[in-house]
């Protein structure tokens, strides 16, 4: 999704933007910006769950080992076979010298020790067993058996990219801020004009707020103030309900009331793969939102929803009658520039370049599959060769026909 996705959201707000007054509340009067930072809070949604390897990875390593096994000498089995049902911290005590090693193989062993005789695998091992004195198929089994080994140990980072936490941290960071889901949003010592964003007449400063999280930015415009009733209507008709219902006031915590509004973002927003060309596009329709001169001056820049007046007095979260504003207010750097300090876009980025990462992991890891599998077929031939070969020694039986 490109440039289309900016239309839509235009498209979405358009339709939630009816003109008509509550109170001093205009419902939809911020559903455009809203909509905006709906397409971000929903990539901050894009489900992820934990990916694995292909099962063909550990079902050939575990297919060589049971072969290597097999065929290895009469002492080594031995000790497997007796001590089958224990773990290797169990008996490890037993082996500190030339032995040691037997714990770097010791699950793997152990599982063909306990093997079902009359299973395939166990009649099929039986076949290999018969090769025990056939030192050249030892040997090239041990070798396909080594070069699969270090396939594997190669994609140990790739497997450590397949958690979902890798992704999903970034994203709960990225909604609710560093702190993570159970810290609260609130305005303590200073006012929300802080938290929101300055007017002209304190300074003009960006809010400390929105650049934490996208329930900050939420709450800077669909949170009501005791002036403003059913403020929540501004964003979306129904963003008014409980807990929103009332004005969001110093020291309470507004994660309750975010959630609610993250809520009523349209669920169709949430993309299948979160990638960063569809974040691209999502953070370029927020930036045409975000880069407005608000106010009758137009003297408040790079400010996000309802400003009253001339917006001077900053985004209290009050509009009608006044020359404040339930708004979010960036910084040039945050809104056109590359600015670490808005944390919530750079969590995004990192989450969308964890997705692709992953998504490159398993295509590596389906790589590394195919030339298991190979592996696996060149080991399988070893036995049909050997078989053949067998045979063709064998004296042939029959009857002569004279002459």
């Amino acid at each position: 999704m490109t440039v289309n996705f900016f239309c839509v959201i235009l498209g979405e707000a358009a339709l939630t933007a009816a003109i008509f007054a509550s109170g001093t509340v205009t419902k939809g009067e911020n559903a455009e910006d809203f909509a905006a930072v709906c397409g971000l809070v929903q990539f901050a949604k894009a489900k992820v769950t934990d990916a694995t390897q292909p099962q063909e990875i550990e079902n050939v390593i575990n297919t060589l080992v049971a072969i290597n096994f097999t065929l290895m000498d009469d002492q080594t089995r031995a000790t497997a076979e007796k001590h089958k049902d224990k773990t290797w911290d169990q008996i490890q005590e037993q082996h500190t010298g030339a032995t040691k090693y037997y714990g770097n193989h010791w699950q793997r062993w152990t599982r063909v020790a306990n093997l079902d005789s009359n299973s395939d695998e166990a009649k099929s091992l039986k076949e290999w067993a018969k090769q025990r004195n056939n030192p050249e198929v030892k040997k090239q089994i041990a070798h396909l058996l080594n070069e699969a080994l270090a396939l594997k140990q190669a994609t140990a980072a790739e497997t450590d990219k397949l958690k979902a936490a890798t992704i999903t941290d970034l994203q709960t960071k990225a909604l609710h801020g560093d702190a993570g889901a159970s810290a609260q949003i609130k305005f303590t010592e200073s006012t929300r004009e802080n938290f929101c964003g300055q007017g002209q007449t304190a300074g003009g400063a960006p809010g400390t707020g929105v650049k934490e999280g996208l329930y900050h930015v939420l709450l800077c415009l669909c949170a009501g103030e005791t002036t403003d009733s059913g403020a929540g209507q501004g964003c979306c008709d129904s963003c008014n309900a409980a807990p929103n219902n009332a004005a969001w006031g110093q020291n309470a915590d507004g994660t309750p009331r975010a959630i609610l509004l993250a809520a009523k973002c349209p669920k169709y927003m949430i993309p299948v793969s979160p990638t960063r060309a569809e974040l691209s596009s999502r953070l370029a329709a927020f930036a045409a939102r975000a880069n407005q001169h608000e106010g009758s001056g137009q003297a408040e820049t790079y400010t996000m929803g309802k400003v009253g007046g001339s917006g001077a007095e900053g985004c209290t979260g009050q509009v009608g009658g006044t020359n404040k504003g339930r708004c979010a207010k960036f910084s040039e750097t945050q809104i056109l520039g590359g600015d670490a300090s808005l944390k919530w876009r750079t969590k995004l980025e990192q989450a969308a370049t964890a997705w692709e990462a992953r998504q490159d992991a398993l295509n590596k890891l389906e790589a590394v599959a195919s030339k298991l599998q190979l592996i696996n077929t060149s080991a399988a031939s070893l036995l049909y060769t050997e078989s053949a070969h067998i045979a063709q020694q064998q004296p042939k039986t029959g009857t002569q026909t004279q002459a």
